[in-house]
C-alpha cells in the first residue's frame, strides 16, 4: 500500500505542474476593451469574434466577447493574441423576440481583417451603415 501511495504522489507531483502549465494563459495573450458602434450609435448587444488569420501566420487561439450597451471586454474570456485576425461582429437590437434574448440583427454580420495590437488596450470598432 505504501508503494502505491508513493507512486501516486510521484505521478501527481509530475503531472499536476504539466497540466497547470498547459492551462495557463500564454504570455502573448492580450486583453482588449472598446466600443462597438453601428451608424455612429452603440450596438445594444451582440458578439464579437476574433479569428486568427492563419494565412497571415497567426496560429494563436480564437476568442469571443459579448457586446453590451456598445462595449466589449475580452477579459472575461480567453483574451486574444495580437496579430492578423478576421473580426466578425454580430449586432442585435437588444429587444427580446421570442426565444432570442438578444433580439433581431440590426445589420448583417460584419467581417473585416484587422491587425490586433500585441499589448493590452482599447480598440474600437465602427460597423459602417449601408451595404457591406
Amino acid at each position: 500500500m505504501a508503494t502505491r501511495w508513493k507512486w501516486s504522489v510521484a505521478i501527481t507531483a509530475f503531472v499536476l505542474p504539466v497540466i497547470l502549465a498547459g492551462c495557463r494563459k500564454d504570455d502573448s495573450t492580450v486583453h482588449l476593451t472598446g466600443s462597438v458602434t453601428y451608424d455612429g450609435r452603440p450596438v445594444p448587444c451582440g458578439n464579437i469574434w476574433f479569428i486568427p488569420d492563419h494565412k497571415q501566420g497567426n496560429s494563436g487561439h480564437g476568442s469571443m466577447a459579448l457586446i453590451r450597451d456598445g462595449k466589449y471586454d475580452t477579459q472575461s474570456g480567453l483574451g486574444v493574441v495580437g496579430g492578423a485576425h478576421l473580426v466578425r461582429i454580430e449586432a442585435f437590437d437588444g429587444v427580446v423576440h421570442g426565444d432570442n434574448a438578444d433580439g433581431k440583427l440590426i445589420t448583417k454580420p460584419y467581417e473585416q481583417s484587422f491587425e490586433l495590437p500585441m499589448t493590452s488596450g482599447t480598440l474600437d470598432f465602427e460597423i459602417p451603415a449601408g451595404p457591406q
